[in-house]
């Protein structure tokens, strides 16, 4: 039987969950992580494009930041919690300036007066295809029984690049401040990650690693008919390691190189 490829998610809930709970939340838009109205849109829709995850080789790939904000943050909370201890606060979109924006900083006011605290970062895969989604969408919206296979793809290495960029520019940063920068991501996407720069990584946090991937796996619970995430490891690493690791060795010949321009150009 061929895989499934189509949603995983629709609007925080597998497409076969049709409560009347969850019918009212879809009918209205709304995201249930955020407890708000769906932030994703598309040009191709009238109204949100609320697929949080999608099937893709067997497993439910997270395509949207704001499902790891889940039950009121519970997901940074408890990440929080382990590198600050109990007493701590959580902001959003903090300014780093020269570098952007840090998702969120969680920090804390020791008795001295003194501020720690560490910088969180979401990382969501994402999808080619965005029509593929949209005709998928409205299928399922118009009340359509869904296709077993919808031909978006998955834009993994684009997403890994540009993640990466960030990772070098504000981790420095971070490293530099002595403090931890933690990035939270789906197990299977720190996974193509690793395998793509081949990272040295070591397993759990390093005094000397500032670079944290607080992996996270997603699971399907059965008897609710929803998919929960559950943080899974963390793994670390530093700025050299990276820099080490963005060096490719896989040099291809000039002499290949030198043959692709000339028939490109039409010399046989």
């Amino acid at each position: 039987m061929p895989e499934k490829h189509i949603p995983a998610e629709i609007f925080g809930f597998p497409p076969s969950n049709q409560s009347d709970r969850v019918n009212k939340i879809r009918s209205s838009y709304l995201c249930p992580f955020i407890k708000n109205k769906c932030k994703k849109q598309t040009r191709l829709l009238n109204y949100p494009l609320g697929i949080c995850s999608v099937w893709h080789k067997g497993s439910p790939k997270i395509i949207c930041p704001q499902r790891f904000y889940f039950e009121d943050l519970k997901l940074l909370k408890n990440i929080s919690k382990d590198f600050l201890g109990n007493e701590f606060n959580l902001v959003p979109e903090v300014k780093l300036k020269g570098f952007g924006n840090v998702d969120w900083v969680a920090f804390r006011i020791s008795e001295t007066k003194k501020i720690e605290f560490i910088g969180i970062e979401v990382m969501a895969d994402s999808t080619t295809q965005t029509g593929q989604l949209v005709e998928a969408l409205k299928d399922f919206m118009t009340k359509k029984i869904l296709k077993q296979r919808y031909d978006y793809g998955m834009n993994t290495y684009n997403t890994i690049k540009l993640s990466f960029t960030q990772m070098l520019n504000k981790g420095q940063v971070f490293e530099k401040w002595g403090k931890y920068y933690v990035w939270v991501l789906q197990n299977v996407l720190f996974q193509s990650l690793r395998n793509k720069f081949n990272l040295e990584i070591e397993d759990g946090v390093k005094e000397d690693n500032k670079i944290v991937f607080a992996c996270v796996n997603m699971k399907f619970d059965q008897q609710n008919n929803i998919f929960v995430l559950e943080l899974e490891n963390y793994y670390s690493t530093s700025i050299d390691k990276l820099l080490h690791a963005y060096k490719r060795t896989d040099i291809p010949s000039i002499d290949l190189f030198v043959e692709a321009v000339l028939r490109k150009a039409g010399y046989n």
